[in-house]
């Protein structure tokens, strides 16, 4: 009789029944419902760490360790101030950016972390009311630029070792107004916009290692630049037409021809907020109606309930209407986006795909 030790038929039996990690849908908690504002949820490029702000305006923060936790605590020393609203998170979830202000545009670019609470950046001489759109994923850029933008306005990136160092390098046009909206993994690739003084003429910049490149585009058309991959091989964002075409979106490979994204069917434009590290996945969402939407090169445009029927979260979805994606992480695997109940509430809900369970290695 051949008898199987115990530890020996123990791991046959974990290989075998290992289950796989089911996907899982969350509500993160009420958010603005201003779908404008993306910029007031932000998801990390890891998908470990999302924030925003809610109803009420008030910074979150979630995080795959510790979940949902609010930033603004009167009673706690190091909380954000009720105010403060978010622009961007790092990879680790300790570091979140965006401005702190009044009604009056009293504007300050600002970060909070745990250590320090809440910390308004030193201005770029001479100049006021900045923000900080954006951070890098290792934490050590932020991009901003000007929360209310008048004439001559450049976007700067901070870091502890330059501090404020104009993007794109020695423009011979100074006459121009800057947005910045998307930052690399490596801080390496910073996006955004270009208009003129007279707020026109608007195209959309990739900069990297501080040399500008500008989107190809017909004289018809506008763009913006929304977001990037975190690899930096991939700019996502939209058209905005000067006549009364329906806008479409975009993605730009960096070493690519240009992809043109069109709007679903019975909608009237569309915008790409964020894009995965291998380009094969963009979201974003339509306008009039709001629809969240996906993009995919086979594929084309398709409703976000589409991506997470595939991932089995049909269940959880059947009864809300998906206002939009506002980001997805670089493997693709975590969904960020707003969508409404029956009763028309808005709220911040996150998708984690359905993951295999990792393959046991067998040391001889």
């Amino acid at each position: 009789m051949t008898f199987i030790r115990p530890f020996f038929l123990l791991f046959i039996l974990s290989f075998v029944f290992t289950p796989t990690h089911a996907a899982t849908f969350t509500e993160l908690g009420p958010v603005i419902g201003n779908l404008g504002d993306i910029h007031k949820t932000r998801l990390a490029n890891n998908g470990k760490a999302a924030a925003w702000n809610s109803d009420k305006h008030h910074p979150y923060r979630w995080t795959l360790q510790h979940g949902v936790q609010p930033l603004h605590n009167p009673d706690d020393p190091n909380s954000a101030s009720k105010h403060f609203t978010v622009w961007g998170i790092d990879n680790s979830g300790e570091i979140i950016v965006g401005n702190t202000g009044d009604k009056k545009y009293n504007f300050a670019a600002a970060l909070w972390t745990d250590k320090t609470g809440e910390t308004k950046l030193q201005k770029p001489p001479t100049i006021i009311r900045y923000s900080a759109r954006n951070i890098s994923s290792n934490g050590k850029s932020i991009i901003l630029d000007k929360t209310v933008p008048q004439k001559n306005e450049r976007a700067f990136r901070w870091s502890k070792n330059y501090r404020f160092k104009p993007i794109g390098g020695r423009l011979k046009n100074y006459k121009i107004i800057m947005k910045v909206r998307g930052i690399s993994d490596d801080s390496s690739t910073i996006v955004g916009w270009i208009a003129d003084q007279y707020h026109k003429n608007i195209t959309a910049f990739a900069s990297i290692n501080d040399k500008l490149h500008y989107l190809p585009q017909n004289s018809s058309k506008q763009s913006l630049a929304k977001g990037v991959s975190g690899n930096g091989l991939f700019v996502v964002g939209s058209f905005a037409n000067t006549g009364k075409e329906i806008n479409s979106a975009f993605v730009w490979p960096i070493d690519g021809p240009l992809y043109i994204i069109d709007p679903l069917p019975n909608t009237t434009g569309i915008t790409a907020n964020d894009i995965t590290n291998d380009g094969s996945i963009a979201v974003g969402f339509t306008y009039k109606p709001n629809r969240g939407v996906f993009w995919t090169q086979t594929d084309g445009t398709q409703p976000i309930e589409n991506l997470l029927t595939e991932w089995g979260l049909d269940e959880y979805i059947k009864d809300l209407t998906f206002k939009s994606v506002q980001g997805i992480s670089n493997d693709g695997n975590t969904i960020l986006g707003i969508a409404t109940r029956p009763d028309d509430t808005s709220f911040l809900w996150l998708a984690q795909k359905q993951m295999p369970p990792p393959t046991p290695s067998i040391t001889k």
